[in-house]
């Protein structure tokens, strides 16, 4: 039996696929490894503008893994300048940690104390801004009422603001450490 592939993650396994090919064969050649790694991170780009959208599902739980493990694979093949291994760190723990904020939605929503349906109708006013035309009064309007369902989701549960998902620097966080101390990351 063969499962049908949506559409983005169709995408998104292409690229890895195609960055896996591009990899195996480089070899020292540069070129080869800068193409791999710019294949990954395109699926990985995919993969966040999609998450953007609140959406959570196993599938893309293995299609997230499966994009993170390609890029590592190209980062250890290929020696990447500080600055852009920084960009390539930064672009995986946004990823994770978007990725872990639904997932952790996904198997708490009981225990959060909130309305479903409130959490429900900002996801769904999210999935509407990400599909309608820019800088018109109609993305204003979802804006504002993304907002006030933000607010009202604050108001209910103080905590879950700051517990929810923000982009975060990899280089303020480096930044902070001293000398002694360092992070391991576990995949």
């Amino acid at each position: 039996m063969t499962s049908i592939i949506p559409f983005h993650n169709r995408w998104m396994y292409i690229l890895n696929s195609a960055s896996a090919v591009y990899r195996k064969s480089a070899g020292d050649n540069k070129e080869y490894q800068q193409t791999a790694l710019s294949l990954s991170q395109l699926s990985l780009k995919i993969f966040l503008i999609y998450y953007e959208k609140g959406t959570f599902n196993f599938p893309l739980d293995e299609t997230h893994k499966t994009i993170n493990e390609e890029i590592l694979f190209n980062v250890k093949a290929a020696n990447f300048s500080q600055t852009q291994l920084l960009d390539i760190l930064e672009k995986i723990e946004n990823g994770s940690s978007q990725h872990l904020w639904n997932s952790f939605l996904n198997k708490n929503m009981e225990n959060l104390n909130l309305p479903e349906n409130l959490l429900e109708e900002k996801n769904r006013l999210q999935l509407k801004l990400a599909n309608i035309k820019k800088n018109t009064p109609e993305e204003t309007a979802i804006k504002d009422s993304i907002s006030t369902a933000e607010l009202e989701i604050a108001k209910q549960n103080k905590s879950f603001d700051r517990n929810s998902y923000h982009e975060f620097s990899v280089k303020k966080i480096l930044d902070g450490l001293k000398e002694n101390q360092s992070i391991l990351r576990y995949f």
